[in-house]
């Protein structure tokens, strides 16, 4: 199933700026649909009127031509998790999107509220990717050229989606280390985005982030 629904990450107080470019951009290619964005949320989702139309949008939008947007992620309708059971229906989500992937990538906004998430999402991380194991999805395949990504927008409610490993899209690549014990480690290293001087307030980072990557390259609310 191709995802129909674009999530752009932002920097707080650029949401509107993503949805703007975001809904010009669509309308250039024929596509109509609405953007919730929320004021200071760090994140904007749009969604096509037609879901075929989104996909087609999804698959053929240029990150390039974007300003606002850190990172672009083609997600499916927003998730809303039982507080008895968060694995089980990202786990369904991503055997829609497929069966391997180049990483997981467990997500939250870039914002005091997204930190407080962390809290949630860091020992939920072990769990997921048992569940995704368990599942015969893979999500550290070296060929995969999809990411996996889990953004939470609360404590139980998150979206699915994808990006193309290959387009590095505002993203961070991935580099090996050793824990203390001389095991290999995956930890994430900034990329320098190419005119990212020239992007508004700097580069175009990304929300904070943890999970599992592929060694080479690189509170309850519902979501807007």
């Amino acid at each position: 199933m191709k995802p129909s629904r674009l999530l752009l990450y932002s920097r707080p107080g650029f949401e509107r700026e993503c949805a703007q470019e975001i809904t010009s951009l669509a309308g250039e290619m024929g596509v109509e649909g609405f953007v919730k964005a929320r004021p200071e949320s760090a994140f904007a989702a749009f969604a096509a009127h037609q879901d075929d139309m989104g996909a087609d949008l999804a698959r053929h939008v240029e990150f390039a031509r974007l300003v606002f947007p850190r990172q672009i992620v083609r997600v499916l309708e927003p998730l809303m998790l039982a507080e008895s059971d968060r694995v089980a229906p990202i786990v369904a989500a991503a055997r829609v999107l497929g069966r391997r992937f180049a990483a997981l990538w467990i997500e939250m906004p870039d914002t005091n509220d997204g930190k407080a998430l962390s809290t949630l999402t860091r020992p939920l991380a072990p769990h997921l990717e048992r569940g995704l194991k368990n599942a015969g999805i893979e999500f550290d395949d070296e060929a995969a050229t999809e990411r996996l990504h889990v953004f939470f927008v609360g404590s139980l409610a998150c979206y699915v989606g994808v990006s193309d490993r290959s387009k590095r899209e505002g993203a961070r690549e991935a580099t090996r280390t050793r824990d203390d014990r001389g095991r290999p480690r995956r930890i994430a290293r900034g990329l320098d985005v190419a005119a990212g001087a020239a992007r508004p307030h700097g580069d175009r980072g990304g929300p904070r982030r943890h999970g599992r990557r592929a060694p080479r390259n690189g509170p309850g609310e519902a979501p807007p």
